[in-house]
């Protein structure tokens, strides 16, 4: 986090907690509501398909999960707050020719695989993808999504490969603690 509330460059990095997330996202999405106003001004918004996603959420704990003990095949874990948070980035998709119909909010189960897929089915291409259409999820659905969390550091830059890289399984809404379970654990070449 290194702007203020005011956008402003703050001199360096802020600490991560709520205040300072919530002002750079008002600062990001500010930015998107010029970046549509000038395609409005443009005359180009309605006929656009749009997609704008993050590439991650926040570390800041969301308010709906609450981290409960999982046991599954004898090993106990708690998936911690901050991780969830790093499963729910933004993801906004505006069709082409839809300006009159109100923004909704979503809590269905889609992952950025299913990205290419509605890409497809919303422009009528006939080419296959994985995942799913997100236009054609329902927040009730119950479906298999990965999530794969390494812990970075500077010296990855100038790294062949990562640490080990975890894998999540989340099974239904990443807001129940009862829908992950671990994965496989994917370690760089000679460890």
């Amino acid at each position: 986090m290194v702007v203020n509330n005011k956008c402003q460059y703050a001199g360096g990095a802020l600490p991560r907690n709520r205040a300072t997330v919530t002002a750079q996202s008002k600062c990001g999405l500010d930015a998107v509501i010029r970046l549509i106003d000038l395609m409005k001004s443009l005359d180009i918004y309605d006929e656009s398909l749009i997609i704008i996603m993050g590439d991650h959420g926040a570390y800041i704990p969301p308010y709906r999960y609450r981290p409960e003990p999982i046991i599954k095949n004898g090993n106990a874990y708690k998936v911690e707050p901050w991780l969830v948070a790093q499963v729910t980035p933004l993801m906004l998709i505006k069709v082409p020719e839809s300006n009159h119909i109100p923004l909704e909010m979503s809590d269905a189960p889609s992952s950025i695989v299913d990205t290419a897929k509605t890409i497809n089915s919303i422009l009528k291409f006939n080419d296959v993808y994985d995942g799913q259409s997100m236009l054609e999820l329902h927040s009730s659905d119950i479906r298999e999504r990965k999530h794969y969390f390494y812990e970075w550091s500077r010296e990855d830059w100038g790294s062949d490969y990562t640490g080990a890289i975890q894998e999540f399984i989340v099974n239904g809404s990443v807001y129940d603690a009862s829908a992950w379970q671990l994965g496989r654990v994917y370690m760089p070449p000679d460890n």
